[in-house]
């Protein structure tokens, strides 16, 4: 495919989004169409995306939150 180790497995991985070009080397590699090697690797890029949105939107959550209880336990301004 012409790259590095380090860089097949940042794809394999996910944390490198897979090139047409490349999904047609492994298409050749593998004997089979390379579309199938890019949709694969399109739904794993929504998918990862998906997984860090909920992750971002659960911490805000938590921080939310400890600000109400912080607002719920804290003597009230006259």
């Amino acid at each position: 495919m012409g790259v590095t180790t380090p860089h097949y497995i940042d794809i394999e991985n996910g944390n490198v989004m897979l090139t047409h070009k490349q999904a047609r080397q492994l298409g050749k590699l593998f004997n089979v169409n390379g579309n199938h090697f890019y949709a694969a690797a399109l739904q794993l890029d929504r998918l990862l995306a998906k997984d860090e949105i909920i992750k971002v939107q659960k911490y805000r959550i938590s921080q939310l939150k400890l600000q109400l209880h912080n607002l719920q336990t804290s003597p009230a301004v006259k």
